[in-house]
């Protein structure tokens, strides 16, 4: 630094101010005497500065000054929108999975020629025709719109059906049904099963339906 006097006034003063001495001025700005932001006139000025713009004393201040902090991120803000966007694609699956599921209508029919229903653990097994005239036949199809339900070659309505069992059971002292629905909807034997049950059937050989049916 040179020996060269300044003068130094506050920010946007008129007044002449105070001369000084480089170091002086230096001295002035780290003791908070003067800012950075004051204005500065050399001899050889034809204006007024601002010190830390002068051609003379901007990199000292520059050097004197701290660093501008950087702005830092913040580690503890969670993202949410990944979060948001795997909650969207999980709901539109369950959604579209209901719909499936709702739409969906399996019923499992027999796989068996022939089964007998007599409790857990019963297997199927064929049987001859000759056996078969042992048992209560009960045979039901479709006839036109309706569904036509014989026992032992006899037309019997659904009403009646329980009773007619019970009677062939105390008459003929028969205990097994054959059962064949071939071609009628699923609830009309669902009807035969129940009135069989509710007669004391307790075994019963069902013949596999070969389609599937309403």
């Amino acid at each position: 630094m040179s020996a060269t006097r300044w003068m130094v006034r506050p920010a946007g003063s008129a007044l002449a101010g105070e001369t000084l001495t480089d170091e002086e001025i230096l001295d002035a700005i780290r003791e908070d005497v003067w800012e950075p932001t004051d204005e500065v006139r050399g001899p050889h000025d034809r204006d007024w500065q601002p010190l830390e713009t002068h051609p003379h004393f901007a990199k000292a201040i520059e050097e004197m000054l701290p660093p501008t902090p950087i702005p830092m991120e913040d580690d503890t803000r969670l993202d949410m929108n990944p979060l948001i966007d795997v909650a969207l694609v999980l709901l539109i699956f369950f959604m579209l999975k209901t719909a499936v599921d709702f739409e969906r209508k399996a019923i499992e029919l027999p796989t068996a020629n022939v089964e007998k229903e007599g409790g857990k653990g019963a297997k199927p097994r064929s049987i001859q025709k000759e056996e078969v005239q042992q048992l209560i036949r009960i045979v039901a199809r479709k006839e036109g719109n309706q569904s036509v339900i014989r026992v032992d070659e006899e037309v019997v309505r659904e009403s009646d059906l329980e009773k007619k069992i019970r009677q062939i059971v105390e008459r003929e002292r028969k205990t097994e049904v054959f059962l064949d629905t071939q071609g009628v909807p699923w609830g009309v034997e669902v009807k035969i099963l129940d009135a069989i049950k509710g007669a004391g059937i307790t075994a019963t050989f069902k013949r596999v339906r070969k389609e599937p049916v309403g």
